[in-house]
């Protein structure tokens, strides 16, 4: 019986909506098995207890055909928890799959040098992403460490995504919701398994993430 436990920072390096690159580390596996870390028919049962990411950017500029300055600013979090399995159907090859809940909130600000109102958005949302994943170990078999190539391929649903906007003369003030919200995600991971022993091994991986969303809003 093995037993896995992921503790993984991303940290998100391309902002745009459809494509991300994400780095992650320290990533610890613990294996209760006698036979060693790769092994025909073991099993990985874990829990990834701490992804997630954190973005703060700011933008300042001027179109040519006008004096207007444009400024603002953005943030946002994300977080997730959910467990993982993994079956050895060879010593080097590894097909498992997850289950991953998420928490993400965002909130953002906006001005001109034109006019003294300011605009304010917000937003939060739950999610949960399913799908399943499979892992190549690389290299000569040995009990020192191995590095390994690993796909990941998964669907995101939201049963709650909300926000609002308003401005500060209180001209308008809105809230929304979506509905029939998903998205689609895939991209391969390339990392290297230090083994400190047949229990325990640090992952360190860097990885490329394509996301496609779909969705429906609803205002009110």
């Amino acid at each position: 019986m093995n037993f896995v436990l992921l503790l993984c920072r991303n940290l998100t390096l391309n902002f745009t909506i459809m494509k991300k690159l994400i780095l992650c580390a320290v990533a610890f596996t613990s294996i209760a098995s006698a036979q060693g870390q790769n092994k025909k028919g073991n099993h990985l049962v874990g829990v990834n207890v701490g992804s997630g990411n954190y973005s703060s950017s700011n933008y300042d500029y001027i179109y040519s055909s006008t004096t207007t300055t444009y400024k603002g600013d953005s943030k946002y979090f994300n977080i997730g928890i959910g467990p993982e399995v993994g079956w050895y159907l060879t010593d080097r090859f590894v097909l498992g799959t997850y289950l991953n809940l998420s928490y993400y909130n965002s909130k953002s600000n906006s001005s001109n040098s034109s006019s003294s109102v300011t605009t304010n958005s917000k937003s939060n949302s739950v999610y949960f992403t399913l799908g399943p994943s499979a892992r190549v170990y690389l290299g000569k078999m040995n009990g020192k460490g191995m590095p390994y190539a690993q796909v990941n391929t998964g669907l995101s649903f939201y049963p709650s995504d909300n926000g609002e906007s308003s401005n500060s003369s209180n001209t308008y003030h809105y809230t929304y919701k979506t509905k029939n919200y998903f998205s689609w995600n895939v991209g391969p991971r390339f990392g290297y398994e230090h083994f400190f022993n047949e229990r325990i091994g640090l992952h360190y991986y860097i990885g490329y993430s394509y996301t496609k969303y779909k969705y429906k809003y609803e205002y009110d």
